[in-house]
C-alpha cells in the first residue's frame, strides 16, 4: 500500500462516517416528529381536562363579615322582639368564660356575642 491509497481510504472512510450520522440523525428527527404529532391529541385533551377541573374545583372567595355590623343586627333584631330581656335570664353565670364565637342562622347568639351585647350597651 502506497500513501496515495491510505489517504483514499481515509477519505472514504470519513464520508462513510459521514453518511451514517446524516442518516441516523434524519431517521431520529423523523421518528421523533412522528412520536410528537401522534401525542399531540393527548396533550391537547389532557391541557383542556385540566381547564374544566381548574374552573370546576375554583373555590368561591370567603366572605368575611365585620364583627359591629353583626352586632348591630342582632340588637336590631333584638330590639324588635317584644321582650328582649328573655335572652338574659338564660345568660350564664359571670365566672363561666365561653369560648364560642358562632351564631346560627336563626341569630341564637352563642355565650360570647350575648357578653359583647351586654357589655357594648
Amino acid at each position: 500500500m502506497n500513501g496515495k491509497s491510505i489517504v483514499f481510504f481515509l477519505l472514504v472512510i470519513i464520508l462513510l462516517l459521514g453518511g451514517v450520522y446524516y442518516l441516523v440523525n434524519s431517521i431520529q428527527q423523523t421518528a421523533q416528529t412522528t412520536f410528537d404529532s401522534a401525542v399531540a391529541p393527548f396533550a391537547q385533551s389532557n391541557a383542556a381536562l385540566q381547564t374544566q377541573v381548574s374552573q370546576l374545583m375554583n373555590p368561591t372567595p370567603t366572605i368575611i363579615v365585620d364583627p359591629v355590623t353583626y352586632i348591630q343586627e342582632v340588637r336590631a333584631w333584638l330590639a324588635s322582639k317584644p321582650s328582649n330581656t328573655a335572652w338574659k335570664k338564660s345568660s350564664p353565670p359571670k365566672s363561666v368564660k365561653a369560648t364560642s364565637t358562632s351564631c346560627s342562622a336563626t341569630l341564637s347568639c352563642s355565650w360570647r356575642t350575648a357578653s359583647l351585647l351586654r357589655e357594648s350597651t
